[in-house]
């Protein structure tokens, strides 16, 4: 129910939403599901069936999740895999490569969740609130403020050992890859962030003190008859070249068996009781990662230092 071009079918359903001037037109209808295990109802209405407890969720018109039989059990594994373009994310070849690493067929492995994070560094020559900053960003980088997360931090000048520069970490999360790689390029075009913070801060000025990264987000489901073991550094190596990428990390991984499922009846929503958590694996925190904590850092040594 977005207005004008944003309008458009809601996850769950497939259709095209049309303009003539400002009359609306097309129809939005139940996409397929076939999730194993599942009712096979279309749209929002297909669930786990009765005796099978998991999860069906959509993006789009593509259903994912997994609805367990007796004795499966479902391993969730969180991922980071930095990129160059989120166009250039390869979610199938991630999937195989995953699946061959852990020892599954890829036919067991689906992607519940994808997000593109984009973060980058800027040194401001001013004060600039959070809201400010977050306004002069959306603006300029033509997305919503609320996809926008910002950590100000103050850098002191080693000469004159006075308050002399604002750094600013800006990140986005989308879902959508062609956003995330048009702010990208935008990010890199500090002239107008600048313009766009003078509306606020006369004055002000901005530079890219560290260019902008872009890490991929995946979580995954994997259902099998046993328990998996985390890749190796090696292997994650190997998924990230395989997905497009040039490094991965795992940052979560559950396991819960089928009996630690509560079926939720209808929803297409259900929890899991997790009995493992493992938190490790090579490049344990991705760059967008690295560089917030970084300005937090930064942050803390400075007011303990004046």
């Amino acid at each position: 129910m977005l207005a004008g071009a944003a309008c458009a079918c809601a996850d769950g359903s497939s259709g095209k939403i049309s303009w003539t001037g400002a009359t609306a037109s097309g129809t939005c209808t139940p996409a397929a599901c076939s999730i194993a295990n599942s009712n096979m109802q279309a749209g929002l209405q297909c669930a786990c069936a009765d005796g099978f407890p998991g999860s069906i969720n959509w993006n789009g018109v593509t259903p994912s999740g997994a609805c367990l039989a007796s004795g499966q059990v479902k391993t969730t594994v969180k991922m980071n895999v930095q990129v160059n373009t989120a166009a250039g994310f390869k979610a199938t070849d991630l999937i195989s490569a995953l699946a061959s690493k852990i020892g599954v067929d890829a036919s067991k492995v689906v992607i519940e969740k994808t997000e593109f994070i984009v973060s980058v560094v800027y040194t401001l020559s001013g004060t600039v609130t959070e809201a400010q900053a977050k306004k002069a960003l959306a603006t300029t980088w033509g997305v919503p403020e609320h996809t926008i997360t910002v950590v100000i931090g103050r850098r002191l000048n080693q000469l004159q050992r006075q308050l002399a520069t604002t750094s600013l970490t800006a990140q986005l999360t989308t879902e959508a890859a062609s956003v995330a790689d048009d702010v990208k390029t935008k990010s890199a075009d500090a002239t107008q962030v600048q313009a766009e913070m003078q509306k606020s801060v006369p004055g002000v000025t901005a530079v890219v003190q560290t260019a902008a990264a872009l890490t991929v987000n995946v979580q995954t489901a994997v259902i099998s008859g046993k328990k998996i073991t985390e890749p190796s550094a090696e292997d994650l190596g190997a998924i990230a070249t395989a997905a497009g990428g040039t490094t991965a990390s795992i940052t979560s991984l559950h396991t819960a068996q089928s009996s630690t499922i509560h079926s939720l009846g209808a929803s297409t929503t259900a929890r899991a009781a997790p009995d493992a958590d493992v938190t490790a694996g090579a490049n344990p925190c991705a760059p967008a990662c690295f560089i917030f904590a970084m300005a937090i850092l930064s942050f803390t040594v400075t007011l303990c230092n004046e």
